[in-house]
């Protein structure tokens, strides 16, 4: 059964960029822990009042979640949803230092000053002209995708089928659906009083060109996933742990097996470990990971340098 939550957003644990899954934490009204909420939720920043429509579910190893099929956001009210909204990095222009002065200057009318009277901010110490301008055209980008997403919303599209819209047509998402809702009328035209819901999102996607199933070549076999589950699917990378040094990926996947025993050194654990931005997964034994923790020797390598170099250079310089 479906219900409905409130609440505001803490922090995000994960989000993909391209198809808006995300994981967060949400201190929803009535609810003494933050909930754990996952769903297509376009662009969340931390702040947020966000309304969901969902249901719940038990995850298998991270517990109790609330899934959410249609959302709606919400600009904060208080000063410290506002400051913690700002200083998320929606907004090109503006840290969490400037958002915490401009919240001090303006409190609770900041988002309003920003919205209709954008030229105050230069009362605040750090912000000039060129910033003003910078902040000016972010806050109106983020207005566009949310007035898009809102529409969507309004005329009963899910949060997922939302996000896959705007992704695909942008800023002209409100444009399109707009000239092709004539469907609609045909069908009624045709003699239909109702039409089953998977055959109309069948029409709908052939009319906005969405392609319906993608075929991926996965280790020699071809693997075909429908529309509605794309959002599984994620550009990876295989790469060594030394070449990822110097690195960083939103999420990294470390094999940490018995069989690699060479590998299973405490110094390359912890460069693999360090290079996952938002999320790593190792996968493999507990076995082999206590034996690469524990051995923090490192092998000297006989490479003949020094002396090369020092064949190389001028009585007058030595290598040590």
């Amino acid at each position: 059964m479906l219900i409905d939550l409130q609440g505001q957003i803490e922090r995000i644990t994960y989000t993909n960029e391209e198809n808006g899954f995300t994981i967060a934490k949400v201190k929803v009204y009535g609810h003494s822990d933050l909930v754990t909420v996952v769903g297509n939720l376009l662009a969340p920043r931390p702040g947020e009042v966000i309304k969901m429509r969902g249901e719940w579910a038990n995850h298998p190893k991270y517990g109790k979640q609330f899934k959410a099929t249609h959302c709606k956001f919400l600009v904060p009210a208080s000063v410290y949803g506002i400051e913690k909204y700002l200083g998320s990095g929606l907004i090109k222009g503006i840290g969490p230092i400037i958002a915490k002065r401009i919240v001090n200057e303006f409190g609770e009318q900041t988002l309003d000053i920003i919205e209709n009277d954008i030229e105050k901010l230069a009362q605040v110490e750090g912000i000039g002209k060129k910033r003003i301008q910078m902040i000016k055209k972010a806050w109106a980008e983020q207005k566009e995708i949310r007035e898009v997403m809102l529409f969507l919303q309004t005329h009963g599209v899910s949060s997922g089928y939302a996000t896959k819209i705007f992704k695909h047509y942008g800023n002209r998402s409100v444009e399109i659906l707009k000239d092709n809702l004539y469907i609609l009328h045909q069908l009624a035209d045709d003699g239909h009083i109702y039409y089953p819901y998977e055959k109309l999102i069948e029409k709908c996607q052939e009319i906005l060109q969405i392609v319906q199933e993608v075929t991926i070549t996965f280790d020699g076999m071809d693997v075909v996933y429908d529309y509605t589950d794309m959002d599984e699917i994620v550009l990876a990378y295989a790469v060594s742990v030394h070449k990822s040094q110097g690195s960083e990926y939103p999420a990294v996947v470390i094999p940490i097996l018995t069989q690699h025993y060479v590998l299973l050194q405490r110094n390359l654990i912890y460069t693999g470990v360090t290079r996952g931005r938002k999320l790593v997964v190792m996968v493999g034994t507990r076995k082999a990971l206590a034996i690469g923790v524990k051995n923090k020797k490192t092998q000297n390598r006989y490479t003949y340098l020094k002396r090369r170099l020092n064949l190389q250079l001028s009585g007058n310089c030595f290598v040590n």
